[in-house]
Formats: C-alpha cells, sequence, structure tokens
C-alpha cells in the first residue's frame, strides 16, 4: 500500500512537471514606453521619459527569463540646498518572470488578465548632463564640469510588477511598474555623504507597452486561444 501511495505521489509530481514544461509562447518580445521619477537625495523629482525593449523565454509554463535594455531621463527640481540634477540612464536589466495565475491554477485559455511578478538584476550606465551643486562646489570633490563629462556605472536590483491585458492569441498590452535599487549614489550626479545624501540612488518606470507572443497549440496560453 505504502508503495502504490509513493508511485503515485511521484507520477502526480511528475505529470504537473511535464505540464509546466510543456511551455506555451515560449518566445515573446516587448516593447514598453512611459515615464521615469527618480526616488535619489536631490528631490522633488521631474518627470522624465522611459523606454524599454526587450523579450522573454520561458522555461516553465509559469516561469521564464527576460532581458531587456531600459533608457530612463531622470530630472529633480531645486531642493532646499539650492541643487539640482538631470541625467540619462541606459540599463540592462534580466528578470526572473513568474507568472502569477499559471503558477497557482491552470486558468481557462481565454482568463483576459495575467498578472506577473519579476526579480531582477541589472546594470546602468548613467551619464549626468546638468548638476547644480547650489553654490556648494567648495565641498564637492568634484566640479560640476568633471562630473558632467563623466558616466558612472552602477550594478542594480530591479523589482518588476505588472500585467498583461490579453488583445488575441498573439499580443498582448503590457502595463508595468519597473522600480531600480542602485548601489550608487551617482547616478544623480552628486557624490554621497555630502550635504545629506545618505541614501543609494534608485527611480521608476512607470510603462505601457505591447507584447508579442510566439504560439504553441499543443498547449493553449492563459491568454490565448
Amino acid at each position: 500500500m505504502r508503495k502504490l501511495i509513493i508511485l503515485s505521489a511521484i507520477l502526480m509530481m511528475g505529470s504537473t512537471a511535464f505540464g509546466q514544461f510543456r511551455s506555451v509562447n515560449r518566445l515573446a518580445f516587448e516593447s514598453n514606453v512611459g515615464f521615469s521619477i527618480a526616488h535619489g537625495d536631490i528631490a522633488p523629482s521631474r518627470i522624465g521619459a522611459a523606454l524599454q525593449v526587450g523579450g522573454v523565454y520561458s522555461l516553465l509554463r509559469s516561469m521564464g527569463i527576460g532581458f531587456y535594455v531600459n533608457y530612463a531621463s531622470l530630472a529633480s527640481r531645486t531642493d532646499t540646498y539650492r541643487r539640482s540634477f538631470e541625467s540619462n540612464v541606459i540599463g540592462f536589466q534580466m528578470d526572473y518572470h513568474i507568472n502569477i495565475p499559471q503558477l497557482l491554477t491552470d486558468y481557462p485559455q481565454t482568463f483576459p488578465v495575467s498578472p506577473y511578478f519579476r526579480v531582477s538584476v541589472g546594470y546602468d550606465i548613467a551619464q549626468p548632463i546638468d548638476v547644480n551643486f547650489g553654490g556648494y562646489d567648495d565641498i564637492y570633490p568634484e566640479t560640476e564640469a568633471v562630473v558632467e563629462s563623466s558616466t558612472y556605472t552602477a550594478l542594480t536590483i530591479p523589482t518588476v510588477v505588472g500585467a498583461y491585458f490579453r488583445l488575441n492569441q498573439y499580443a498582448d498590452l503590457n502595463l508595468k511598474l519597473n522600480y531600480v535599487y542602485a548601489n550608487t549614489d551617482m547616478i544623480d550626479g552628486h557624490d554621497p555623504g555630502v550635504l545629506g545624501n545618505r541614501y543609494k540612488d534608485s527611480y521608476s518606470m512607470i510603462m505601457i507597452g505591447v507584447r508579442m507572443k510566439s504560439w504553441d497549440r499543443r498547449r493553449p496560453h492563459i491568454t490565448g486561444r
């Protein structure tokens, strides 16, 4: 009896794993546009532009790996120290993609909304193009001109939440929030530790776009037919 129970459990797990590996929409491409907001020490932020292109390769039915290239235009208004900045950021991002409904259950194939969550690692290249030290130039280690002629790199930890809204079996509307935390305080061009710069830089990209899906008719997708 015990062997029968163990065998049944193994068969059930194998069946579940086989269903997961029979992935659908194995390759998908995304193009997203929106706006960006900086969360560094130089606040309040101005609204900037955000762009993203990339793709996802499905490892399982509910999980995949995504690769993206991001662009964010970040800027602030004048803060209490009369400082401000404007930077352009190019980012490279690798996501571990979790499609929540497909992870929990095998929803009907025409289910209209597919929310997802992603944890990521990335690499940013920031170019400050307009930096104002607010008259405190003597306590900064570099001049504004030097900062504006330099580029700064950062390792990042992006976190992504969003949802796909079904358009048809080949395309989804994509709505997403991409929050990026950097391991540097130089994305805004202002040196850490000066005038209360206690926190690492971060920014958000709020975007809308379209996902184009490849199609595998062996197993209908949650948002396909």
